[in-house]
């Protein structure tokens, strides 16, 4: 059995992706005006502080182990541009998260198109007698309706988070291997990649590791293993030309080499459980031989009352830079501990995944029981 694979005439195959980007402009419209009044998270205030330290100028408190800085930047870029009052401030970050989901929809695009080219390429070179082939009209309604289910409904568009950001630049990082998987792919398509990955770890930490696994599967695809890996070095270079500031910027601040500081704080915290029970006022405990290096300072203990004067970072320094407080954590590899917080989280995505396809979403997990179990993961989460 042959199934067409498109329809007959091409300008109706457009007509509907036309009509599905709408869709799902639309929605992304909806959200933001419903949200433009709220912000839902802490980190939402942390991440607009430190956009304000970038412009104006303040590079001792902008530079920050904890949070990555490309979503600070568009959010400082947003109310330098703008300088809303303290009632439209909200409403700003809304519209840059709006510029994002948009953002992210041409790049899903790109992606959804690169898989369409590479099937096309597939049928064509491989016989498809007796395979059920999902038409390419399919593809398109099913690929937009994914996006806009998960950028809405799982990644929260209009939450104070780089989360969306990120996917983008997956999906870009994606369409591009299916192009270098075609056989199209020249030197400024592995130099675009290299850039695609370090802006994709400027916008969170953990695609620092993961950006060498996409380069990896990048050497493959080209033929001949010199030219392959000429090409890969390429983007190599282009990721550690993006890369290279910040991680420098970075390990001077911290006074030692390090990329960001969120996974290894997320590990302690969840893995080795230091100072879990007392955050975020650690002061040594459960910490084994860690001491904190200056911790907050504990003025009185019934009540307890802790007090953070200096440095004065953000609007609440506790939570500006997490990793600043934390300075003195000394880690250890727990395989019990860490095998138990991978089973955690695998049950909560499970549940996750499953749940949310038959609920509704008043029913579904909220987005703090979300961020509490994804920070359990150990590897870095922004």
């Amino acid at each position: 059995m042959r199934i067409v694979t498109a329809f007959k005439r091409p300008d109706r195959l457009q007509q509907l992706r036309i009509i599905l980007l709408l869709v799902a402009v639309t929605f992304g419209l909806l959200y933001a005006w419903v949200n433009q009044h709220y912000i839902w998270s802490l980190d939402g205030i942390s991440y607009l502080d430190v956009g304000d330290a970038y412009f104006r100028g303040d590079w001792d408190t902008a530079i920050n182990g904890y949070w990555s800085p490309l979503y600070p930047w568009l959010l400082g870029l947003a109310m330098f541009a703008f300088k809303p009052s303290p009632y439209w401030e909200f409403s700003v970050v809304q519209l840059v998260n709006l510029v994002i989901y948009l953002f992210a929809l041409v790049c899903f695009s790109y992606l959804l198109h690169e898989l369409i080219l590479y099937r096309r390429g597939q049928f064509v070179s491989v016989p498809q007698e007796g395979r059920v082939i999902l038409p390419e009209w399919a593809v398109l309604a099913l690929g937009y309706s994914l996006f806009v289910w998960s950028s809405l409904y799982w990644v929260y568009s209009w939450l104070e988070s780089p989360d969306v950001c990120l996917s983008a630049f997956i999906y870009l990082a994606a369409g591009i291997l299916l192009r270098i998987q075609r056989g199209a792919a020249g030197r400024l398509t592995f130099a675009a990649l290299g850039l695609v990955l370090g802006l994709a770890y400027l916008t969170k930490a953990v695609m620092f590791p993961l950006a060498f696994i996409f380069l990896l599967v990048s050497l493959f695809p080209v033929a001949g293993w010199q030219r392959a890996l000429s090409r890969v070095l390429i983007a190599l270079a282009v990721f550690l030309l993006v890369t290279a500031p910040l991680i420098v910027a970075l390990s001077r601040a911290k006074g030692r080499l390090t990329f960001g500081d969120t996974g290894r704080l997320n590990y302690a915290w969840y893995v080795n459980e230091i100072g879990l029970r007392h955050w975020p006022h650690w002061q040594g405990e459960e910490g084994g031989k860690s001491t904190p290096l200056h911790p907050a300072r504990k003025l009185l203990g019934e009540p307890t009352v802790y007090e953070f004067r200096t440095p004065a970072m953000g609007t609440y320094a506790i939570w500006y830079d997490p990793s600043y407080w934390c300075d003195g954590m000394n880690l250890w590899f727990a395989p019990v501990q860490l095998i138990h917080r991978l089973k955690v989280n695998l049950r909560f995505y499970f549940h996750f995944f499953f749940f949310t396809l038959k609920c509704s979403p008043m029913s579904r997990p909220t987005s703090g029981q979300f961020k509490v179990v994804f920070a359990a993961s150990f590897m870095p989460c922004r």
